[in-house]
């Protein structure tokens, strides 16, 4: 479910499950996949800003 909730951008509902979560079995494996998944779209993001900023410095060369 955690992983859902990820993939959908709901941190905040993430952490909330993460906390019920370790309140029952103290275990920390969500938050390291919370962190990841965080850096992958941060990843992504700049990716997408590089190639859109390339696309702009080809068309001012034309």
């Amino acid at each position: 479910m955690d992983d859902f909730e990820i993939s959908e951008g709901e941190s905040e509902r993430t952490r909330a499950l993460y906390d019920r979560l370790l309140d029952r079995t103290k275990h920390y494996k969500c938050e390291a996949s919370a962190a990841e998944q965080e850096e992958d779209e941060e990843e992504e993001d700049q990716e997408e800003i590089d190639a859109i900023e390339l696309n702009k410095e080809c068309i001012r060369r034309t």
